[in-house]
């Protein structure tokens, strides 16, 4: 038994809770951080809304004409931190890829039409991004790929309309 002043336990105690902590709380405050500010961020997208974003999928193919993203996926991201990565790191340098599915996210997803139109009904307010990826053969005959993008804010109930294209949409 360890004995002192005030008892068995006193000076025990404070290494008892250091030794708690450091083997049961989060290592890394960065990690902890993120998932604040990620929920927070993502918390006004997480609610019912009236708010609807319809468009397009084009794309300008030099040498070839307008074609239209016809049967293809189209992903509403929300504008936070995490897209406005995603965007610049995937989406504007030409690569293509869609976002992680395990980073916790909120998405919509639909397709679009054989004119490339679609529609997201039912959205809360806010900013987003449209992303979605198409693909193209170019004037000297190879196949071409890339994630379109458009950007759009509405306001609850408000109906907000984009037109998704290659590069940094609009």
């Amino acid at each position: 038994m360890i004995r002192g002043r005030g008892g068995p336990l006193r000076g025990v105690l404070p290494w008892i809770a250091v030794l708690a902590c450091l083997t049961g709380c989060p290592q890394d405050p960065a990690i902890t951080r993120h998932g604040i500010v990620n929920d927070q961020e993502y918390a006004t997208y997480r609610l019912a809304g009236s708010a609807v974003i319809e468009g397009q999928v084009v794309v300008e193919v030099p040498g070839r004409g307008t074609f239209y993203g016809a049967d293809g996926q189209v992903l509403l991201l929300p504008r936070v931190s995490e897209n406005d990565r995603y965007v610049r790191d995937v989406v504007l340098p030409g690569k293509i890829s869609l976002p992680d599915p395990h980073i916790d996210q909120v998405t919509w997803a639909t397709s679009s039409d054989a004119q490339g139109l679609f529609r997201f009904d039912g959205l809360p307010a806010g900013n987003y991004y449209v992303v979605c990826p198409v693909a193209w053969v170019a004037t000297d005959g190879t196949p071409q790929q890339a994630m379109a993008l458009g950007q759009v804010g509405v306001a609850d109930g408000q109906q907000g309309r984009v037109i998704v294209t290659r590069g940094q949409g609009n």
